[in-house]
């Protein structure tokens, strides 16, 4: 029996329990309400942190058939997923806006608690181990880690759960991720111009360098020069490359059935456009394999009905590449470009976007003359209509060479034109650059032939 008096007996479990519970109880009790309040901020920010940035996994990891199945379901949760995802930009950014305010909202409220209930005097350098390495530590683990690897592999259920937050934090940031995205937009824009020439110029050099090198020099040289067309295709506009209007083959709509016959046969074109009063009208396009089974029809035959209006009409600043794309799309092979003002400048055909890629595309109704016609080394005789494009690749230089002094100009009588101001007289030198071009033959109004001299292969030298 022990011997305890009453006074000394050593409390029970049940009075420890209690007593500890008690104060347990009352140091919670003395944490202030501002502290509880951020205690209780911070794990909802860590939560709303893990969610949205999730999120950007989920929503930017769905793959074709969970898309098609969130088109085929119409619900309202896959209506806001799918109208999110319309604007890939602005989510991203209302995504990023979101986790930025709620991770910058954690730390404060985490720094706020770390100075309230801990005192680093004594050790400084255990306050910056705890609130840089702590509240880091969390920030990743549970905010960036831990959700995003979720959301790998959950991705369609994350997407439901943050479809209605997200699109109310669109709304809310809409301001703001609209000038992020146009600011991004604009630097990246700048950034394109100011790169690219020194990266079609690096390339192409790696690509000469490589073809020069080959041991079979000429077997390859189609080939690389398919690469140096794919590598600058995007840089070239629809104007570069149309058939000027004076060029442009067509058929009045009052033409005769008989006449129309005539043009067909003596334009040997596969598709004529037709116009009303003249070439700003342009109505549709003929086909000449349509016409193929009313040739035993007399002159006076009713065509129209063959015309087709499904008509494609195109800026002349559109590039060659996009231009590929919509006679893709638009399953069509001849495009009407159109001035500023809704002029007709000129037309062009799936054959010269493919050209700018394959070299020139040769068949037996193509005419001859357009080829160049050498004198000498370095100077030869070129059409007016040649574009500049292929008066750049002819000579092997940069396709922007005469682009300060071409203007709206595409072809090598127009840039004479833009140089001197005024239509050049017969013989008279004009220069630019390494280049000096003449013009031999001529009308009235129109240049038809042009000497041009290359200085810049060296093989050819200025004489005063």
């Amino acid at each position: 029996m022990d011997n305890y008096s009453e006074g000394d007996k050593p409390p029970s479990p049940l009075w420890v329990s209690n007593h500890g519970m008690v104060f347990f109880l009352l140091s919670f009790s003395s944490l202030n309400i501002g502290i509880l309040i951020a205690i209780l901020a911070i794990i909802l920010l860590i939560f709303a942190s893990a969610l949205i940035s999730g999120s950007e996994v989920a929503y930017f990891s769905l793959n074709p058939k969970q898309l098609k199945e969130l088109k085929e379901e119409k619900t309202p949760k896959a209506d806001r997923i799918l109208e999110l995802l319309k604007k890939p930009d602005y989510l991203l950014a209302t995504i990023l806006i979101g986790n930025n305010l709620f991770n910058i909202a954690l730390i404060l409220c985490s720094n706020y608690v770390v100075d309230e209930l801990m005192d680093f005097k004594a050790y400084p350098w255990v306050e910056t181990l705890v609130k840089v390495g702590l509240i880091t530590a969390i920030l990743v683990l549970f905010g960036e880690i831990l959700p995003k690897l979720y959301a790998s592999r959950y991705n369609k259920k994350l997407a439901y759960a943050t479809a209605l937050p997200i699109k109310g934090m669109s709304k809310i940031f809409a301001p703001i991720a609209h000038f992020l995205v146009n600011s991004t937009q604009f630097i990246e824009r700048r950034a394109r111009k100011n790169n690219s020439d020194l990266d079609m110029k690096e390339i192409g050099a790696v690509i000469d360098l490589v073809a020069e090198n080959s041991p079979n020099k000429g077997h390859n040289k189609e080939q690389m020069d398919m690469l140096k067309g794919i590598m600058e295709f995007h840089n070239i506009s629809v104007a570069q490359i149309q058939k000027a209007r004076v060029n442009v083959k067509a058929v009045d709509k009052e033409s005769s059935f008989g006449e129309l016959l005539e043009l067909v046969e003596g334009y040997s074109y596969s598709r004529l456009p037709v116009y009303e009063e003249d070439l700003d009208h342009i109505k549709g396009v003929v086909y000449a394999k349509d016409l193929l089974a009313y040739l035993h029809e007399g002159r006076d035959f009713d065509w129209h009905h063959l015309i087709k209006d499904n008509l494609l009409f195109v800026p002349e600043n559109k590039k060659v590449d996009d231009m590929l794309q919509e006679f893709k799309e638009r399953k069509v092979h001849l495009a009407v470009v159109v001035d500023e003002y809704g002029g007709t400048t000129g037309i062009v055909t799936l054959e010269d976007v493919l050209e700018r890629v394959v070299g020139e595309i040769q068949d037996e109704y193509d005419e001859s003359q357009l080829k160049p016609t050498k004198i000498s080394d370095g100077i030869y005789t070129f059409g007016a209509e040649t574009l500049l494009v292929d008066l750049c690749k002819f000579y092997k230089i940069e396709l922007n060479t005469f682009d300060k002094v071409r203007g709206e100009s595409g072809s090598l009588g127009g840039l004479l034109l833009e140089i001197q101001g005024r239509f050049p007289d017969l013989h008279e030198d004009i220069e630019f650059e390494d280049f000096t071009f003449a013009v031999t033959q001529k009308t009235t109004n129109r240049i038809e032939k042009v000497k041009v001299t290359y200085y810049g292969d060296k093989k050819v030298y200025r004489t005063g």
